[in-house]
């Protein structure tokens, strides 16, 4: 079955074509060396998909239509919700060149040749993936004339720096100057004579992020919320100058009816050294009854720090004195937000320095949250779980372990010392800080709701949390983790989903019936999430990023029976692919 990209899609696409018309954009850079050759060279002996096998990997994105009520908004907000989408319109495009130096020109060619089935089939696969190559499959590519997979680096450094170079350049620097070349917001490029340099986005970025700018400050001026005007002011201020910082606690204290994310913020796309923040944007409509219902958590949460299964000594004593939480309907995204796999919730800022200091913001979309679960994960569950097992499985375990996943990545250990220096995980882990973060994040989540849901009365809490929460909570989460393990254990998700299965399994926690089905034991489950956090929480605490890396070559792993039961899903949606319906009828049929 055939999914089309919708119209704001493929109006990105168009835009991001009329944005590049003129300028002369090169697929490689001017300095690639042996390895770009080679990985170029190597799509001679990959089988590209032919016209149906692209429409069939496009079609594992179901389209499901996403909407808001905006009826409430007052006259100035909804006014300002036109140019927020427009300049999130720019971030997207922005991010296709985050991906990769030759996707602007090769958005051009794919333009001009969709003018029969197979170049539309090639261009909503672009649309969809913001490149040419698939993320369900390794970020592998669907046609020629590219690189064979996605380089490591994106288009954040030169195609023929090895992460051995980059690291000599860094150490080579001042420690200020080393500070901005491993910082989110630079890019390493190669000057005329070869040597490595450093480039702000803001000057790397400068056509979009004035663009960009330009739109939020009309926002500002039509917005009533004064949250939302200074949020939007200083946004745009940071686009052009590189310093987010003051921005980002404004975006925490949004508690207004409009609530715009827009920013470099994940690190994913940057596999070589794990540094660089790509763009995105995410613009939604709060729901303000659920945000306060959820928000009663919040107040527990250092209580929740203190019995992490890890030692004294690496707790922190308290939290940053700010950590909202919203509840939103999605109506567009954009950029890293918006390419294949749909985030249902997120966690930022990322900006360690920031988060000590102030917490930070968790957002959860909840339109999302129930496409997704009613698209993938009951399917899903029909083919995986044992009978019992697939009778608890539900929306309100599903959404609250969510929630309970981004109130996690404040949590634990953040900046730490590490050889006598103060410095953050993410610094430390480096490329295997994602997976490890992420899986992290899906324990302390489980271990949060199963603390809520044994101390509920005692917390005032047992109506969220019931004790018939726990056999649900546990059967929705292996539900889950099978739908998190087909996009592939290449992506970070899904690769600290894979360890975590496999410790559960080693366990006995989780279990292959004769069936090829699996059930779970909640109490096993218990101390096997208990015990697998406290690992990675050591792990994270120290830095230890050879100890990260070895358990993530050993556990991190498809079995034969995870195999079986994921070939079993064919024909199940992977992900959803949102029809922006309420963005649609604010911005009209008019191209960006």
């Amino acid at each position: 079955m055939k999914f089309t990209a919708g119209k704001l899609a493929a109006a990105s696409l168009l835009a991001l074509a009329c944005a590049c018309a003129g300028t002369q954009v090169s697929g490689k850079s001017q300095t690639e060396g042996a390895g770009a050759a080679a990985e170029a060279k190597e799509i001679q002996n990959m089988a590209i998909p032919n016209v149906q096998e692209l429409k069939a990997q496009t079609a594992r994105y179901a389209a499901v239509p996403l909407k808001a009520d905006i009826s409430g908004l007052s006259a100035g907000d909804r006014a300002a919700l036109k140019p927020i989408l427009r300049a999130a319109q720019a971030v997207d495009r922005l991010f296709y060149r985050q991906m990769w130096d030759g996707n602007e020109a090769l958005a051009e060619r794919l333009n001009a040749a969709a003018n029969d089935d197979a170049g539309r089939a090639r261009r909503d696969a672009f649309v969809v993936n913001r490149g040419p190559w698939s993320e369900l499959d390794g970020y592998t590519a669907f046609m020629e004339g590219v690189p064979a997979r996605k380089p490591k680096g994106a288009a954040y450094y030169p195609e023929d720096a090895s992460p051995k170079e980059l690291t000599a350049f860094f150490d080579s620097l001042s420690e200020s100057e080393r500070e901005k070349a491993r910082g989110f917001y630079s890019v390493i490029r190669r000057s005329s004579s070869g040597q490595l340099t450093v480039v702000p986005y803001s000057e790397a970025y400068r056509d979009i992020l004035t663009e960009a700018a330009g739109h939020l400050r009309e926002a500002a001026a039509l917005a009533d919320d004064p949250g939302l005007k200074k949020f939007l002011a200083m946004r745009a201020d940071a686009f052009l100058s590189d310093d987010y910082r003051p921005s980002e606690v404004a975006w925490m204290e949004l508690n207004g009816d409009v609530d715009p994310t827009m920013g470099p913020y994940e690190t994913y796309l940057d596999e070589a050294m794990g540094l660089k923040a790509a763009f995105e944007a995410y613009v939604g409509i709060r729901d303000h009854q659920e945000s306060r219902r959820l928000s009663a958590i919040t107040a527990h949460l250092l209580e929740i720090e203190s019995a992490l299964p890890m030692p004294d000594a690496f707790k922190r004593k308290e939290l940053g004195g700010l950590a909202p939480i919203a509840v939103l309907n999605q109506i567009f995204n954009a950029g890293d937000a918006g390419h294949g796999v749909q985030a249902a919730a997120y966690n930022l800022p990322n900006d360690e320095v920031v988060v000590a200091a102030r917490g930070s913001k968790r957002v959860m979309m909840k339109n999302v949250q129930q496409a997704k679960f009613e698209a993938i994960l009951l399917p899903i569950a029909d083919r995986v779980l044992e009978a019992d097992d697939r009778a608890l499985v539900d929306f309100d375990a599903f959404f609250l372990h969510i929630l309970a996943h981004e109130l996690s990545h404040g949590l634990g250990p953040q900046v730490i010392q590490k050889d006598g220096r103060e410095t953050s995980v993410r610094q430390e882990l480096g490329e295997t800080y994602s997976a490890i973060e992420e899986a992290k994040a899906d324990l302390m989540g489980l271990f949060m709701v199963q603390r809520f849901i044994d101390g509920g009365e005692k917390l005032g809490l047992s109506d969220m949390f019931p004790a018939s929460l726990e056999a649900r909570l546990y059967a929705t989460y292996l539900a889950s983790s099978f739908r998190t393990l087909r996009f592939g254990i290449e992506e970070a998700h899904a690769r600290s989903m894979a360890m975590q299965v496999a410790a559960f399994m080693e366990d006995g926690a989780v279990s292959v019936t004769p069936a090829g089905t699996f059930s779970v034991d909640a109490a096993r489950m218990k101390a096997s999430v208990t015990k697998l956090l406290g690992r990675l929480l050591v792990i994270q605490a120290t830095g230890d990023r050879d100890a990260a890396r070895a358990i993530l070559e050993r556990m991190a792993v498809l079995t034969p029976d995870l195999k079986r039961a994921l070939d079993s899903l064919e024909g199940i949606a992977v992900d959803i692919r949102p029809v922006f319906v309420t963005a649609e009828e604010i911005l009209g049929s008019t191209q960006p």
